[in-house]
């Protein structure tokens, strides 16, 4: 006929088996195509039509066999080791299989590439722990805390199936404890020759021994009974200034260093298992090598001293809390100890020259004396300074004591050098006070410097220490005695609280703490019950058996203990 009709085709399936929803793509022309996606006949009628409405069909079948059906499975997950502890490696072996792949004259042999990939959906709280690598059949994992670690592991192939398993690893609390770092002092061991008393107890230029042996980790007691070793290391975190001190292994249990420099000395040790690390801090204080001989029965402690706040250090003091309060001659200043910090009350201002300081607790405040500016200045507890006595009313003041007299009042003594005298003072007076009486011991002193005061059978005493004429004098106003004139440059004294009836006095000169008898018929008896090479300047009791004392050459201060 020659026509040239056009032809329309159209595909369509008349038949899929059941839960199949392959589709036909494109579903017109020469060429359509689907993926069956459920074994079994998938029927396509194809249509062809003219453009009179005339049309033909003809059914097709294909055939899907269960090749591609399976779904990967996963055989097997298996943890080594089974029951790890923290901080041990953990590998995964995984197997598994799909049936499309099987070979023979039954198996489908498609060759499919199968995708196995493995994820944490359950850890400890806290853990960290990260699979790796995350693909493929060997994952491994470090646990890193106690408790359960549930690993999804999911296999997949080509065609979207896929299938997952979900494993759980119990990790011990083994090997989660930290090690327990502790240090101990083994030294020092003392640079120089002992004597009866060393003081302090670590002196510039000792060996200081240290052992951390005594450091144990949990891990490796039963029933963990882990092989685990401690590793240390040991470093300083602060020195005294221009120290250059150091540990002769600082890897090492037992190290020890030479303390170079007078001053603090703190130290960090770290101690590690291998996956936990603990720490120690010391505190080591190096003071000057001062070997000090006592009496028997007696002991020296160092208290403070040595830092940048202590400069010729001479009188002291303490208050009702306890804190123990130094006059610097050396920089014009006044210091606070509590404990072992030392802190500076205050510097400067009226404070030039100062020698001597008083705690009055009437008022929770304290006298101070100074030469530059011949006068008796008053602190408060936060440094505030104010000249409390009129100027012109004290020559050249040293020392200063508070004395209850025997009427019951309170009496401010303040040993004039430049007068030679003492100067009576009523203390709660109001600032620019007046002196209210003198006592110049008949004349007798040529270098006056201490003083002290007693009220013993209702008499008031009143001592002096002369380090002109180097000598130790007491007067009742009426009566003047010398009580000691072998001392050499003496200068604070104080009566003794136990009721011993004895005097301690520092005579700077020898480098000698005496303690003499305030007898009644002169000369009387004396006792060494400290000495060496030290300058002891200042006194205090603390209690009837401690007694605070100044070094003025070594800017130290100790406390002597014993029977005084």
């Amino acid at each position: 006929c020659g026509l040239s009709q056009t032809l329309d085709v159209v595909s369509a399936f008349v038949g899929r088996p059941a839960g199949s929803a392959a589709e036909l793509s494109p579903a017109e022309g020469l060429s359509p195509a689907f993926v069956p996606d459920v074994p079994g006949d998938y029927i396509i009628r194809t249509t062809v039509s003219d453009g009179t409405g005339r049309s033909s069909f003809a059914d097709t079948v294909v055939t899907a066999s269960a090749c591609g059906d399976a779904v990967p499975q996963v055989d097997s997950v298996s943890a080594s080791p089974a029951a790890p502890d923290v901080g041990q490696l953990v590998s995964l072996s995984i197997s598994v299989s799909d049936a499309d792949n099987l070979s023979g004259p039954d198996g489908c042999n498609l060759g499919q590439t199968l995708d196995v990939v493995s994820v944490f959906v359950g850890r400890p709280a806290g853990s960290s722990a990260v699979l790796s690598p995350s693909e493929g059949l060997n994952p491994a994992f470090v646990p890193d805390v106690p408790g359960d670690y549930v690993i999804r592991t999911t296999v997949s192939d080509g065609t979207g199936r896929s299938s997952f398993v979900d494993t759980t690893v119990s990790v011990d609390v083994c090997g989660s404890q930290e090690p327990e770092a502790l240090i101990e002092v083994v030294g020092p061991v003392l640079a120089g020759p002992g004597f009866n008393v060393i003081a302090p107890d670590v002196n510039v230029d000792d060996i200081v021994a240290l052992d951390a042996s005594a450091s144990v980790d949990p891990d490796s007691q039963p029933p963990c009974s882990l092989a685990q070793r401690l590793s240390y290391h040991w470093r300083f975190t602060s020195k005294p200034v221009d120290s250059r001190a150091s540990f002769n292994d600082s890897y090492i249990v037992n190290p020890s260093f030479r303390a170079d420099k007078p001053g603090t000395y703190e130290i960090e040790l770290a101690v590690t298992d291998g996956t936990h690390v603990s720490y120690a801090h010391l505190t080591i204080t190096a003071n000057p090598a001062v070997v000090l001989h006592t009496a028997s029965g007696f002991t020296v402690t160092f208290v403070a001293g040595m830092g940048a706040y202590f400069d010729r250090p001479e009188g002291v003091t303490v208050d009702g809390s306890g804190a123990i309060y130094v006059v610097q001659n050396g920089n014009d200043s006044v210091t606070r100890t509590v404990g072992d910090v030392t802190t500076r009350l205050s510097i400067g201002g009226w404070l030039q020259n100062p020698h001597d300081i008083a705690w009055y607790s009437a008022s929770d405040a304290f006298f101070v004396t100074t030469q530059g500016v011949d006068a008796v200045i008053q602190l408060d507890q936060s440094g505030t300074q104010t000249l409390w006595s009129r100027p012109g009313q004290a020559n050249r003041p040293a020392n200063l004591v508070l004395f209850t007299n025997s009427n019951g009042n309170d009496r401010l003594l303040v040993m004039e050098q430049g007068n030679d005298r003492i100067d009576f003072f009523d203390p709660a007076d109001s600032p620019l006070a007046s002196r209210i009486g003198t006592e110049d011991f008949g004349g007798a002193l040529g270098g006056a410097w201490g003083v002290d005061a007693a009220v013993i059978g209702g008499v008031n005493y009143y001592y002096g220490t002369d380090q002109g004429n180097d000598e130790l004098w007491r007067t009742d106003t009426a009566n003047d005695t010398r009580l000691a004139n072998f001392l050499n440059k003496p200068r604070d004294i104080a009566r003794t609280t136990s009721g011993s009836g004895k005097l301690a006095v520092a005579d700077s000169g020898s480098g000698m703490l005496l303690l003499i008898e305030d007898c009644g018929s002169p000369p009387c008896p004396a006792e060494t019950i400290v000495w060496g090479p030290w300058e002891p300047w200042g006194l205090h009791f603390e209690t009837q058996n401690d007694l605070l004392v100044t070094d003025r050459n070594g800017d130290a201060l100790f406390r002597v203990s014993g029977p005084f």
